[in-house]
């Protein structure tokens, strides 16, 4: 229900991307409640310094100049 709030509108992930990717049929404010809760506790555990899921060496691929594309760094 979050990463449908996300989406778009709270109303269309009510109206549309809900019922049609799973049958739930909820209001507007239920989105909105969900959506930003779970964005709060997302941001509380980043704030926190919580990383979700594992460090991951990533095989980037080079530009037409040969640089790869740079990767961000928590500090």
């Amino acid at each position: 229900m979050a990463l449908a709030g996300t989406l778009g509108s709270f109303a269309e992930a009510a109206a549309k991307t809900l019922p049609k990717l799973t049958g739930l049929r909820v209001s507007e404010s239920t989105v909105e409640r969900t959506t930003e809760r779970a964005g709060t506790a997302v941001g509380r555990r980043l704030t926190a310094g919580e990383t979700f899921g594992p460090r991951a060496a990533w095989a980037w691929t080079k530009d037409a100049e040969g640089r790869a594309v740079r990767t961000c760094r928590r500090t």
